[in-house]
């Protein structure tokens, strides 16, 4: 079957693209003038404007920038990013231009729906002046043969969908542990070349990768996370209000990928800004590892790319702790598009540098924490590549580097400097990147974001003489000295140091024989500046608290993922070279199936009936345990208290965070005895905290927090109870 390939719309002919564009714009129209009338057709007005905004602008950007001839894989990335970086900054606009002329209300649905058919309208008039010579159509040709591979993939997220649904309803945890070891058996056919052949890689990655992600941003009909009630809120805000007010003095609410694009989606897609941040924001995040991906395979080859990307979603901070993250999840997709354009030496430099510039100036509308460690990786790997660029310095490092490759590699082969056409990362665009990031924290955030900066700095420099490698306070060192609760988690500890020595060996290897490897300069600096951001996570006091130790290295291993596998590579061909009869892959895919299995608390639900998982632990659902997921009842009791309360609240620290999507950041943690409460006052108590008598409290004196639970009858003694549903009771006196 052969079919036109809607992944390079950029490369069709300008008639028939114009036509589709405008035939999904009509259909689009028709459908919400339709709702309007009071005529509703399920899902179909959702799937249609989603894919219409998230795709279509992007494409006429890149075809009004000329940009042809691209793999399916590498359009569809950078339409998306285009298209994302297109809604958050139309939105900051519409903000600041609107009230000039009247309309107050900038983010209500007419407004917005408008001014997004207006630019696409734009676009396609910029696209048929500046590029309807060109038209070269590609095609997907799709065998029978290939049809059981696809639709056995496809219906793996199918099975997470179903899954999920099956344990919220009825507490079941079948499908999602089925799902887990479908995922583990893609994994091992790929090791051992068997069944999916080498084209299928990019959508196995996305498949594996989505199904991760939906099985647990999917559990519960409710929020579950930390920051994400407080990202909630803000774009709730903007959504009440059709307005975003940027004077409030929040580092979130400087954030475009919350106030701007979660507006539009839920605008625009009708749909509550819960399930943009349930559904829409983890299928966008799923296209990070797609994209790191291609990357990889443009400068190793695909088995490396494809585990490279499986260790990288296995991770248990992918697809639990980013969840509740959802505008990092956004910077973290402009970051990998910045990595694509940096590694495409065959990309015309001008074009390039336009994507490059759009896709930086993103990270810093999407989160600020990503913003800072890119910013300070930035200016040292321009430092970095200007030293090696220097011939006094690189004679020297070649010095160095010839002897230790006589002990690593007896064969010298080429030992000079890797040419490239040209570098990507110029001061031009370093200072472009700094004053853009001054410019815009000052601007939008009142300067909270630099104070916030500027005080983790200051404490840094205070202690690090002191407390340097303490593990009271390197949040890094910290976990590393703990003692794991159990064997099944010590186990899981030593699997993520047997990776990261892994990296250490492979990073090591690819470093001292470039010439062996065809890494680019730039990728290659990034990442040692990665492995020392890491090597810092674990030494410098206070360093690693600001984001937290899980999400520093989960950011560094975006560059960093390759050099695991090239280590255990190294490392297999040595060890299993005769048990596996030279097939190195198929060991690794059987060593990062146990790490998966491990990390997912697929282990734990099998050895002791409870999962280390909110998605495979049923009492997790029912919020009997202590877990950042709340039941309908705890938010209900939530809802209430918001609507009656003129006290101050206490409440426990995980509880706490529900009240985050009120708008409540200062709420008071619950105390371990009623002496420490004062004044009039609500207590608030959940599921956890009636079943178990139980609160937790949380001591931050050091960066590795202290968790006390507490008897939390106590408490409340003496006081009044005025609510309680069977999950939530309210206190007062």
């Amino acid at each position: 079957m052969k079919l036109s390939d809607p992944f390079q719309m950029n490369d069709w002919p300008i008639i028939p693209l114009l036509k589709l564009v405008i035939a999904l714009h009509l259909v689009l129209v028709g459908l919400i003038t339709l709702e309007y009338l009071g005529f509703s057709i399920p899902v179909l007005r959702q799937l249609i404007s989603f894919l219409y905004i998230i795709y279509i602008p992007g494409m006429l950007v890149l075809r009004i920038l000329g940009m042809h001839n691209l793999k399916s894989s590498e359009t569809l990335l950078y339409s998306i990013g285009s298209s994302i970086a297109v809604l958050m900054f139309t939105g900051c606009v519409m903000n600041i231009v609107y009230p000039f002329f009247g309309i107050q209300r900038p983010f209500s649905t007419i407004p917005m729906i408008l001014t997004i058919s207006g630019i696409i309208l734009i676009l396609c008039i910029l696209c048929y002046i500046r590029d309807k010579e060109f038209a070269i159509p590609h095609f997907i040709n799709i065998d029978r043969k290939d049809y059981p591979v696809i639709f056995g993939l496809l219906l793996i997220p199918c099975l997470s969908v179903l899954g999920t649904h099956l344990m919220n309803v009825h507490h079941n945890n079948i499908l999602l542990m089925f799902m887990i070891v479908v995922i583990a058996l893609v994994a091992i056919l790929i090791g051992f070349d068997k069944v999916i052949p080498t084209k299928f890689y990019p959508l196995a990655i996305f498949v594996l990768t989505l199904s991760l992600l939906f099985h647990k941003s999917l559990i519960s009909m409710n929020l579950w996370g930390w920051d994400i009630f407080h990202e909630y809120y803000l774009a709730n805000l903007v959504i009440e209000n059709s307005f975003w007010d940027s004077t409030i003095r929040a580092n979130t609410n400087a954030m475009l990928s919350i106030v701007s694009l979660i507006p539009f989606f839920s605008s625009i897609c009708d749909m509550d800004p819960v399930w943009v941040l349930k559904i829409i924001y983890p299928f966008i995040f799923s296209l990070v590892p797609l994209g790191l991906y291609v990357a990889v395979k443009k400068q190793t080859n695909m088995k490396i790319a494809f585990f490279s990307m499986f260790f990288f979603i296995s991770i248990f901070t992918f697809y639990s702790e980013m969840l509740a993250l959802a505008r990092q999840q956004i910077a973290e997709l402009f970051l990998v598009l910045t990595i694509l354009v940096m590694i495409d030496k065959t990309m015309d430099r001008r074009k390039s540098l336009h994507l490059l510039y759009l896709f930086g100036a993103s990270i810093i509308v999407s989160h600020y924490g990503l913003t800072w460690i890119y910013l300070f990786s930035l200016i040292a790997v321009w430092i970095l590549l200007i030293l090696m660029e220097n011939s006094k310095i690189w004679a020297f490092k070649e010095i160095i580097y010839s002897k230790i490759r006589k002990i690593v590699d007896k064969s010298q082969g080429n030992s000079g400097q890797i040419p490239v056409p040209f570098r990507t990362i110029t001061l031009a665009y370093v200072l472009f990147f700094i004053m853009f990031t001054i410019f815009w924290y000052i601007t939008f955030s009142s300067g909270s974001v630099l104070d916030s900066v500027i005080a983790i700095g200051e404490r840094i420099v205070t202690s690090i003489s002191d407390d340097f490698m303490n593990p009271e306070a390197a949040q890094g060192m910290s976990v590393i000295v703990t003692e794991a609760t159990s064997m099944l988690h010590t186990i899981t500890k030593y699997l993520h140091f047997v990776t990261i020595f892994f990296i250490i060996v492979g990073l090591f290897i690819c470093v001292i024989l470039r010439d062996k490897f065809k890494f680019e300069n730039e990728y290659v600096a990034f990442s040692e500046i990665n492995f020392l951001i890491c090597v810092g996570g674990v030494t410098i006091p206070y360093f690693a608290n600001a984001l937290n130790t899980t999400r520093l290295y989960h950011i560094t291993l975006i560059f960093l993922a390759p050099f695991c596998i090239i280590g255990a590579l190294i490392v297999f061909s040595i060890i299993f070279r005769h048990f596996f009869k030279g097939n190195s892959y198929g060991a690794i895919s059987i060593f990062f199936v146990i790490f998966l299995l491990f990390n997912s608390g697929f282990v734990d639900e099998i050895a002791t009936g409870k999962s280390t998982s909110i998605a495979l632990d049923h009492t997790a659902i029912e919020s009997t345990t202590d877990s950042e997921l709340f039941n309908d009842r705890e938010v209900s009791g939530a809802q209430w208290l918001d609507s009656v309360h003129n006290d101050l609240i206490f409440v426990d620290e995980i509880r706490r965070n529900l009240f985050k999507s009120f708008g409540y950041l200062y709420t008071e943690t619950l105390p371990d005895n009623s002496s420490k409460m004062w004044g009039h006052a609500y207590l608030y108590l959940g599921t956890y905290n009636i079943m178990e008598k139980q609160s937790r409290t949380e001591e931050h004196e050091t960066t590795a927090t202290t968790i006390m639970n507490n008897d939390s009858m106590s408490v409340f003694l003496n006081r009044n109870k005025i609510f309680a549903n069977g999950g939530a009771e309210v206190y007062y006196k």
